[in-house]
């Protein structure tokens, strides 16, 4: 696990289901190759206007890409969703098991906010997160499959994505780990603001009747509402920059191909309309899969959190292994109970 834990969230689903099998990543593969392929297709189709049109193997070519990519790809978000939702509810019955073998003490000590937070929030997180998961994987395979081609078309073309694109990578995750560190302070200003919430609704009477008690935890509350806002705040930011970054750098992809590349070849006229048609094509996959990155981070938080919960939970079973509750017994001779010299702390 701790080798996977950057893709903490696949580990997850493998550990919950066994479901991450060979084919599940065979058509991953497979959906990335065919969507490659279509661009082949349609670049060799436009080609071959130039001698009369595209013949019909062509035609039947782009047809059988077309089907392996629909089959593939719908193949991967149909197993996603079943594999993630299978794993979610696996968490959750187990968790709640654990809970209801677990001493008062225990609970308290976690609180009712982080348990909640846990077991609703943060799995709907991962269910929300998993199939863009899945797509962005098939993405990345495509880009693979794309550079290879334009390697083919022109190798230095390929060359100068690839720099550029290094370059645009380096700087992103230049910024990461700041924006890692903003997910994970978030969460627990976020699980703060929970416990506050409940703790105001759960003494709603009581502070209908105090007025400043009232005003005291509502000033909490605002406290801690605001330190939320600030955090996300800031951590959306580093997005917002992100994603300037990349609609930016994709202009800047273009114009080196329109400007740079054929000052560096002169034989580069021939192959532009297929360079510039495949930096069309993956973009968006490489917009996809970079936008998943940080995604990813904050879908990783989320299955740490479920693993510190019930890695507590497990603590305190163990500690009470030997105290598990008596069977029941003839009580027909009972008839009272009394505490005398009780004390807790």
């Amino acid at each position: 696990m701790h080798k996977l834990k950057r893709f903490g969230i696949f580990t997850f689903l493998q550990r919950e289901t066994h479901a991450l099998d060979r084919k599940l990543l065979v058509l991953t593969v497979t959906s990335g190759i065919a969507n490659a392929m279509n661009l082949a297709v349609i670049n060799a189709a436009v080609d071959s206007l130039k001698t009369g049109g595209p013949s019909w193997r062509l035609f039947v070519s782009f047809g059988l890409s077309i089907a392996l990519f629909v089959y593939s790809l719908r193949y991967i978000l149909y197993e996603s969703t079943r594999i993630t939702e299978a794993a979610i509810c696996s968490v959750r019955l187990r968790l709640a098991d654990k809970i209801r073998r677990s001493d008062l003490l225990t609970l308290e000590s976690i609180g009712e906010a982080d348990i909640h937070s846990r077991i609703s929030r943060d799995t709907a997180a991962i269910s929300q997160a998993a199939r863009p998961l899945f797509a962005a994987a098939q993405g990345a395979i495509m880009i693979v499959c794309i550079m290879a081609y334009m390697a083919l078309v022109s190798p230095v073309a390929m060359l100068l994505c690839l720099l550029l694109i290094a370059g645009g990578a380096g700087k992103y995750f230049r910024d990461r780990a700041a924006y890692d560190q903003g997910l994970q302070d978030a969460s627990k200003q976020e699980d703060q603001l929970f416990e506050s919430l409940d703790g105001l609704l759960k003494g709603f009477k009581e502070l209908r009747i105090n007025k400043l008690k009232s005003d005291d935890v509502f000033d909490e509350f605002r406290s801690t509402a605001t330190r939320v806002r600030d955090v996300r705040s800031r951590v959306m930011v580093l997005f917002s920059n992100n994603i300037i970054f990349i609609e930016m750098f994709f202009v800047i992809l273009l114009g080196a191909v329109a400007f740079v590349m054929p000052v560096i070849a002169t034989s580069f006229s021939g192959s532009a309309t297929k360079i510039v048609a495949a930096i069309l094509f993956f973009f968006g996959p490489l917009t996809n899969v970079v936008v998943m990155i940080p995604l990813l981070s904050q879908v990783n938080v989320t299955v740490e959190n479920l693993h510190r919960l019930e890695a507590m939970l497990d603590d305190a079973l163990a500690k009470s292994s030997g105290q598990e509750a008596s069977p029941l017994v003839d009580m027909s001779s009972f008839h009272a109970i009394r505490f005398e010299g009780v004390s807790f702390t």
